[in-house]
């Protein structure tokens, strides 16, 4: 194909449309709740380093909530690459996803979380709505966490 003077205006407002789609879809990408869907999401004032030496005081200093891979010492911020962790509280596993990615969690002085899975341990029985309430009672309100609305 050969570029001429009208061509050339045609293809920069070609290329410039494109590449505005491709950061305007990206960002709002990033915007919409990620994982296969969520059984709650939560901000929190602080950034997502914060939030996590927070809770890392938080699961040490509190027999009612469970993490099994917290033997590494904290200062290895060893879920940093993977942004899911676990936790256990009244045999109930709650997966938690911090959401957005590292360029989100560098850029902002907030951080949400997200619950992406819920199973029970054992053969406790509870609703669906207890096992959310457990989670926001006993781990998300202690830490300062608020419902985001969806």
């Amino acid at each position: 194909m050969k570029i001429n003077k009208r061509t050339a205006p045609i293809l920069i407002f070609l290329g410039l449309v494109i590449v505005i789609g491709i950061y305007f879809f990206s960002t709002i990408m990033r915007m919409a709740p990620q994982g296969h869907g969520s059984d709650g999401n939560y901000s929190f004032s602080e950034s997502k380093v914060y939030l996590e030496s927070k809770i890392d005081s938080f699961i040490q200093t509190n027999s009612l909530v469970e993490r099994k891979n917290l033997d590494p010492p904290p200062n290895d911020n060893y879920y940093n690459q993977d942004p899911y962790f676990t936790i256990t509280i009244d045999s109930v596993n709650f997966c938690l996803r911090y959401y957005g990615d590292s360029l989100d969690w560098s850029n902002n002085n907030s951080s949400e979380l997200f619950i992406a899975s819920i199973t029970t341990v054992g053969s406790m029985k509870y609703s669906k709505e207890e096992k959310i309430k457990i989670v926001e009672d006993k781990f998300i309100n202690k830490l300062g966490g608020k419902k985001v609305d969806e």
